[in-house]
């Protein structure tokens, strides 16, 4: 049962936690070297995080509406923000949850 309740697509909250853990066990490999040694097994891919960062990133002011739209929780917590930035500025952020409209 473990296995399946935690069987869920990571969001971005949970990939920089893990990145912020790989980072502080790089720091203290000399004292973790076992765990600092796994964790490189198992995240042997770690750029691909900041290529999905790129593609996934809420920008609204594009016309793509694969990347202009956001989730309401979201968008509720950065109105304010949006509100202020220049019409011709170009703005892309960081979502919790990644969302890509079109199906394929």
């Amino acid at each position: 049962m473990y296995l399946k309740a935690f069987m869920i697509p990571p969001d971005f909250d949970d990939t920089f936690v893990n990145l912020g853990l790989g980072a502080l066990l790089a720091e203290m490999k000399e004292e973790f070297p076992a765990t600092h040694a796994q964790w490189r097994s198992q995240n042997t891919n770690v750029t691909s995080v900041f290529d999905a960062l790129k593609l996934y990133a809420y920008r609204p002011k594009s016309n793509d509406s694969n990347i202009n739209a956001i989730d309401s929780r979201t968008y509720f917590y950065l109105r304010h923000f949006l509100q202020q930035v220049p019409k011709d500025e170009d703005v892309a952020l960081v979502p919790t949850w990644v969302k890509y409209i079109t199906l394929y």
